[in-house]
């Protein structure tokens, strides 16, 4: 009964919590404001703030102009609007966002791409002067891909953007493209860094649990449901090699083989989307990470039909596909693929977010726009 009232009482604040909030906007979000710069895209970025050795500017839809006018966008759709913002070469493109709320977590979001498949480029991007997407190799893949940071507190009302093009994967011509850049307020799910149960802190055998019954721990209480290899392990256990430690807290998950956990997330609203992220890395043992996907409800929105294993013995950031709740309320699965042997795969710090349609960021600036109307009417 008590397990039942805290889990009602969880789920409850979470609901709350999963409502829509305003998010910190972004100003000249897909690029669309301003003047296009004439051929071949070089200038000025409304909004946006140039330093590097390279060029910055703007590309329109190839689809518009010619691909000949877009040489940078080089035929590839446009995500958002009919604009894109490139950076060729090291260098930033950066602004002050302000409307955060301090102690709040949020993502950020946008689309990258490259301009070349032949050569490579190094994006990244920070807040507030710390990293968020770490630094990766792209290149000309035929579209602009969908890239979610990894989530992060805001320290002050307003902090420093900035999305980057380093150098450890440039290659040739070294163009990367961005659109359709936003905030969006996150929600870590109930015990989302799997510090309760708290395990115990002697001896390294007795500092993990595993749901087999493997362990001198204990998963009782716990506001996940656990299945077979799947269990929680706190820094030092016997599962983590030198060097590993959660990421948030002290505790994280694992799954070996074809454990599971799995937990309700209410809350939710009908017909609107979302996405899940969280940490992952596997076990410096030697060993390969263990294969797992991720499930809302019934469908699978990470690691497709084989899994997904980690290669990295480091805590990486990952994200779940967009999915659309189909109910207020609905299961998520971390749902381990490993057939046998001694794999095993870490989780931490798993979160949920809406993802905003470009309509809502549209008719928020919208409403801004009408309350401050109201309020100058009003002092007439």
């Amino acid at each position: 009964m008590g397990r039942m009232i805290l889990a009602m009482t969880v789920g409850l604040v979470l609901a709350g919590a999963l409502q829509a909030r305003a998010a910190p906007a972004v100003t000249n979000w897909s690029f669309e404001e301003g003047t296009a710069p004439v051929w071949p895209g070089y200038g000025d970025i409304s909004g946006w703030s140039h330093v590097g050795t390279g060029g910055a500017g703007v590309n329109p839809a190839s689809t518009a102009l010619g691909t000949d006018y877009s040489p940078f966008l080089s035929g590839q759709a446009v995500p958002e609007g009919s604009r894109i913002a490139f950076q060729q070469g090291a260098g930033t493109l950066s602004q002050e966002v302000s409307g955060f709320t301090i102690g709040q977590v949020y993502t950020l979001r946008y689309y990258v791409g490259g301009r070349f498949a032949s050569t490579g480029s190094s994006p990244y991007a920070s807040v507030g002067g710390v990293t968020v997407v770490t630094e990766h190799a792209k290149s000309n893949t035929g579209s602009l891909a969908g890239v979610i940071s990894a989530p992060f507190v805001a320290t002050a009302e307003t902090l420093t953007l900035t999305l980057g093009n380093g150098s450890t994967y440039a290659s040739g011509d070294n163009t990367v493209l961005w659109d359709a850049v936003s905030f969006t307020a996150s929600t870590k799910l109930a015990d989302g860094g799997f510090e309760n149960p708290v395990q115990p802190s002697d001896t390294g055998w007795t500092k993990f649990k595993q749901a087999s019954g493997t362990g001198g721990g204990t998963l009782a209480g716990s506001l996940w449901t656990w299945t077979e290899g799947a269990g929680i392990c706190q820094n030092g256990g016997a599962f983590q090699g030198a060097g590993q430690s959660a990421p948030e807290g002290v505790q994280h998950a694992l799954i070996q083989q074809t454990g599971s956990f799995y937990q309700t997330v209410s809350g939710l609203e009908v017909g609107q989307s979302y996405v899940f992220t969280w940490f992952d890395a596997k076990r410096n043992d030697g060993h390969s990470g263990n294969p797992y996907q991720v499930l809302a409800g019934d469908t699978v929105v990470f690691g497709g039909t084989t899994g997904y294993a980690p290669t990295s013995t480091a805590f990486e950031s990952r994200n779940s596909k967009a999915f659309v709740a189909t109910a207020t309320s609905m299961q998520v699965k971390f749902l381990g693929l490993g057939a046998s042997g001694d794999v095993t795969t870490f989780f931490d710090n798993v979160y949920i977010s809406q993802v905003p349609e470009p309509s809502s960021i549209v008719v928020l600036g919208m409403g801004i726009i009408g309350l401050l109307c109201y309020a100058w009417r009003k002092k007439r």
